[in-house]
């Protein structure tokens, strides 16, 4: 990775990551960074709660992670759903917990009381730390845009010192606060890429039959994957497949309307693939459909890349702008006829897989170079925040 920005320092800096999971695609920035500093991952769900509860559609490895060049415990919590969304409060002792010994500590979230009790806490010590949030969500995926809970997000972040967003359409939402510009250090939301091109790499050759398309993602409302049934409908040629990777709460109503729409024999529900199994699975299609119409990014669309795959993304996923200028890529709206025509497209302009696809720069290493350059200008303890409602 290069030269440590905390390299003038006597001692490694100690880093305390504070977020609701672990989840897999997470943890190459995870080891990345412990590369150069010693990091401590603390998760407000504890892994058996996790997987008792509403989780039950992920795929194994989001279940008892086992940490790699850094340390995974859990915080003390209480939890409170609230429709999608769990919101946690620390017990009394985990803020200590989290922050003993840390000089810099990351939080994962703004909308859980127990980000703004570190945020509290941190505030009302003698020593100030410098604070650095983490904002992924866009204008488009935000709630509430305006009102009591907009006005207290903007508080939050306008209250820290600087703010690590992935990509420039969650630029534009933390602008949108009132983020200064010189606070704002922009990266590029990162998956292994390495190992979807090696699978892409020893996966066999196209057969020249039927173009594959595919969806990766939870079943669920807002990833719009009636949509995509309903686009291959319209435009599947002899020996087009897709491939639905995932499940939840509409796998069946989804399965109903494959048969409604008479494709349910070339339609193949996978149900939820382990992380580690995916760039192999990935590699044997060709183009990757994410219609959603609400998505802070969309890594599906960065592991479909690297494997060298075309991509349809609606312009509604965070990663939509990013990515539009790049070889391969479709962006189309969220409504049948467009993603059906940009759909079309894609399977026209395809040849074989892309070799050397532009994504493959923008590795962990990359992204996690981006927080420790966030961290480097801080000259005590650091508080970095990954933000996403």
């Amino acid at each position: 990775m290069g030269s440590s920005v905390f390299a003038a320092r006597s001692e490694t800096p100690r880093i305390a990551w504070v977020t609701n999971f672990a989840a897999p695609y997470r943890i190459p920035v995870w080891a990345a960074i412990a590369n150069e500093i010693h990091l401590e991952v603390f998760l407000l769900e504890s892994q058996g709660r996790f997987a008792a509860s509403d989780n039950a559609d992920r795929a194994s490895d989001w279940f008892g992670r086992e940490a790699t060049n850094y340390t995974l415990c859990e915080v003390p919590t209480e939890r409170v759903r609230r429709g999608e969304t769990t919101l946690y409060w620390i017990k009394w002792g985990g803020i200590r917990q989290v922050l003993k010994n840390a000089d810099v500590v990351i939080l994962g979230g703004w909308e859980s009381p127990s980000y703004w009790q570190i945020l509290l806490f941190v505030k009302l010590t003698r020593r100030r730390p410098r604070l650095i949030g983490f904002y992924e969500s866009t204008l488009a995926s935000q709630g509430h845009g305006k009102g009591l809970i907009a006005k207290a997000r903007s508080v939050f972040f306008n209250s820290l010192d600087a703010v690590v967003v992935p990509g420039e359409s969650a630029r534009r939402a933390i602008e949108s606060m009132g983020v200064q510009g010189d606070k704002t250090f922009v990266g590029f939301n990162a998956v292994d890429v390495e190992s979807f091109r090696s699978a892409a790499a020893s996966a066999p050759t196209d057969d020249g039959v039927g173009h594959r398309f595919l969806f990766v993602g939870r079943l669920i409302a807002l990833k719009n994957v009636s949509t995509i049934l309903e686009a291959f409908a319209r435009i599947a040629e002899t020996g087009d497949t897709l491939t639905i990777v995932g499940a939840g709460p509409d796998r069946k109503v989804l399965s109903v309307l494959s048969v409604e729409l008479g494709i349910e024999q070339v339609v193949s529900f996978l149900g939820a693939v382990a992380y580690v199994e995916l760039p192999e699975l990935v590699a044997r299609c060709e183009t990757l459909v994410l219609a959603s119409t609400s998505e802070v990014w969309g890594l599906a669309v960065n592991e479909a890349l690297a494997a060298g795959l075309h991509v349809v993304v609606s312009d509604v996923c965070g990663v939509s702008a990013s990515v539009c200028h790049m070889e391969g890529v479709f962006v189309s709206g969220t409504d049948i006829a467009s993603v059906a025509d940009a759909m079309t497209c894609s399977r026209a302009a395809w040849h074989s897989r892309l070799l050397e696809p532009e994504i493959l720069r923008y590795t962990p290493e990359v992204f996690a170079r981006v927080f420790l350059d966030a961290a480097a200008v801080s000259s005590t303890e650091v508080l970095l925040c990954e933000g996403k409602a």
